[in-house]
């Protein structure tokens, strides 16, 4: 047993409710992989690691309310949304100010 794989199994007993940790892992990745095609390291997307991290934050902070896997799925997919939409209107306002204050002629 590797040290992530002991990790994983000591966080799931800490968390306990019939192994929520572990099957909501499963269950994000499988989303991420078939549905939004966000996964997968090796072609630049979100690692494995990445993904459980935010797996776990999902569940410090939202714990008292979280008794299944697909509502793990559904707080990660509104922090994902909300994450894409912070950052499309960052780019929009950089964008809107260098174009106001810079003169692009050359």
């Amino acid at each position: 047993m590797t040290s992530f794989e002991l990790f994983v199994f000591q966080v799931d007993q800490l968390i306990g409710k019939d192994h929520l940790f572990k099957r909501s892992i499963i269950l994000i990745k499988a989303w991420c992989y078939y549905e939004s095609r966000i996964f997968g390291a090796h072609h630049g997307l979100i690692s494995a690691y990445a993904l459980e991290t935010m797996i776990l934050y999902i569940i410090n902070v939202f714990h008292s309310s979280l008794f299944c896997s697909i509502c793990i799925l559904l707080d990660f997919w509104c922090s994902m949304i909300s994450a894409v939409f912070c950052l499309a209107g960052c780019i929009y306002i950089i964008d809107y100010s260098s174009s106001q204050y810079f003169d692009n002629k050359f």
